[in-house]
């Protein structure tokens, strides 16, 4: 007993240390957050970060943004130097450039940049495509002025005959985005030739997921 009331204040002392640290590192996530959202053009206001439930390291990164429309929050995964990782959520008007019709196209136009512009939406599961992705393409079904633009609303580019990439064989992931660009290693499930869309795994959480053959075992994603 007389143990347990020496180890007392030392408990109490490093659980106190533990809630000063999170306090002391609100700030520091914050404007992690927010140079993170500069760096891919977002536009922001009245952030409101709830808070950091967990002990938090150094060498923080944003590994991921999820938006989560029924409940109106933009959730960041963050990770420290050691690979710790934990998740924040934050709400306020949070919207990400994406590509959209600047005018009605009807079915088998063919498209150019000026049938593009940039407008501030909230986060999407599916990456917008840029103009270059787009242009000479033709629309394969009717699409509003001010619509969202997929790649999959368009007739496929060039596409080789040559497969480059094969069913269960390695390939590389790129996403990019505004100030970003993010690799990982997936399976294929299709062949495919240049231009091709074709289906993809992720090896550490079996998602399965579309993407676009761009040169041997390369393939171009879609942001997470």
């Amino acid at each position: 007993m007389k143990r347990f009331f020496q180890l007392g204040p030392i408990l109490a002392g490093a659980i106190l240390a533990g809630i000063v640290m999170l306090h002391a590192a609100a700030p520091d996530i914050t404007a992690l957050l927010k140079a993170e959202l500069q760096k891919r053009g977002a536009r922001f206001d009245d952030l409101r970060v709830d808070p950091v439930t967990g002990f938090i390291g150094e060498g923080l990164e944003v590994a991921r943004i999820q938006y989560d429309p029924v409940h109106s929050k933009t959730y960041f995964l963050i990770r420290d130097s050691h690979k710790r990782s934990f998740e924040v959520g934050v709400a306020g008007s949070i919207l990400f450039p994406t590509l959209i019709a600047s005018r009605e196209l009807a079915v088998g136009v063919e498209v150019d940049a000026g049938d593009f512009t940039v407008d501030y939406r909230p986060l999407s599961a599916m990456a917008s495509p840029s103009v270059d992705d787009l242009a000479g393409r033709h629309a394969q079904r009717k699409i509003a002025a001010g619509e969202v633009l997929r790649p999959e609303m368009f007739s496929q580019a060039v596409v080789s005959a040559i497969a480059l990439v094969q069913p269960g064989r390695p390939a590389t992931l790129k996403v990019q985005g505004p100030g970003f660009t993010l690799e990982r290693q997936v399976i294929p499930l299709d062949a495919g030739g240049m231009g091709q869309t074709v289906r993809v795994r992720a090896p550490d959480t079996n998602l399965i997921f579309k993407a676009v053959v761009v040169d041997r075992d390369q393939l171009k994603g879609e942001q997470q």
